[in-house]
């Protein structure tokens, strides 16, 4: 990154402010600076926008813009320059113009969110695995289902800029709003991130070298009964892709396909791993769980590992 690119993305941003855009709150920060004030900002916008408890930042170098008190809007500079170094410097100003107003967009969204009515949001409804002991910071508190360390938290997908998604939680008091109770509104956003990002498996086999991934494909409606012994679930758009696991009908498809019970182990956020019982330990498979959240600290959803009962189509907590 050099000095001149960043002269040049603040002097896009100055034009940008004197045109009206809401850019003013905004600051470029470098990654490495031992400032406590910059960690204290970074740790800050992880724990209010992203849920993480953490300092560091993706990115070398990274644009942020506090639009409201509830939408952050981020940039990577070093890959805004990769495609100016491209595609020309002239790209700055518009990837900046887009970004502050996408995220103003998202603003407006949540600013009308009293005032409209259930089908009018019902399209923008998603879920994500949050940990229980963020929820426990929250204010008001969201719409969830909590499953022993972690909850599934109904959130509001307000606009993306890029790989830069704007969400608002859904906030318990919304239901009496939009005269809906808090399970309706919960089986709803499962039900539109269905539509919106199909599951998705691919095989993975344990082995002391690591996992090795083959082709994702689709499995809901597949008619082939293949050799299911493990497999990673995921959804299409690969982001919160654990969900998948609470989608209608899908831990009654794994089921079907294992024939049998299986093992459900949240290796982030992003994925699940799915373990037929008789082919894994509780034990094994907690070891493996613990040198992931251990690498992979930010990513991190639960230290639990969980089985399926078909009984009640849902999933528990494995005590031992």
């Amino acid at each position: 990154m050099t000095e001149e690119f960043i002269q040049e993305v603040k002097t896009a941003l100055n034009g940008l402010i004197g045109e009206g855009l809401p850019a003013e709150h905004h600051r470029i920060l470098r990654k490495g600076d031992h400032d406590p004030e910059y960690k204290s900002h970074i740790r800050s916008i992880n724990e209010q926008y992203y849920h993480l408890d953490s300092d560091v930042m993706s990115g070398n170098w990274l644009l942020v813009f506090v639009v409201s008190d509830q939408i952050v809007a981020r940039i990577n500079l070093d890959d805004l320059k990769s495609v100016c170094d491209t595609s020309g410097t002239h790209l700055i100003r518009e990837t900046l113009k887009k970004a502050v107003e996408s995220a103003q967009r998202s603003s407006v969204t949540i600013g009308n969110l009293e005032i409209g009515e259930f089908a009018s949001v019902r399209d923008s409804l998603i879920v994500r695995l949050i940990r229980n002991s963020e929820i426990n910071s929250f204010g008001d508190m969201p719409v969830l289902k909590k499953y022993r360390d972690f909850s599934v938290v109904v959130y509001l997908e307000l606009g993306h800029f890029g790989d830069e998604y704007y969400t608002a939680k859904v906030h318990q008091s919304y239901g009496r709003i939009w005269n809906m109770s808090d399970e309706q509104i919960y089986e709803a956003a499962l039900a539109n991130m269905a539509e919106k990002y199909p599951p998705r498996i691919a095989g993975i086999s344990l082995k002391s070298h690591g996992e090795i991934a083959v082709p994702k494909k689709p499995f809901m409606h597949e008619n082939d009964e293949e050799n299911f012994i493990h497999v990673c679930l995921m959804n299409t758009k690969e982001i919160n892709g654990a969900s998948a696991l609470f989608y209608p009908g899908v831990m009654k498809r794994l089921y079907t396909l294992a024939k049998e019970p299986f093992y459900a182990v949240f290796t982030s956020n992003h994925e699940v791993h799915i373990h037929a019982v008789s082919e894994f330990t509780p034990s094994f498979l907690r070891k493996s769980l613990a040198k992931t959240n251990k690498m992979f600290s930010d990513e991190k959803v639960t230290d639990t590992i969980f089985r399926y009962d078909p009984k009640s189509d849902d999933i528990f907590p494995v005590e031992n």
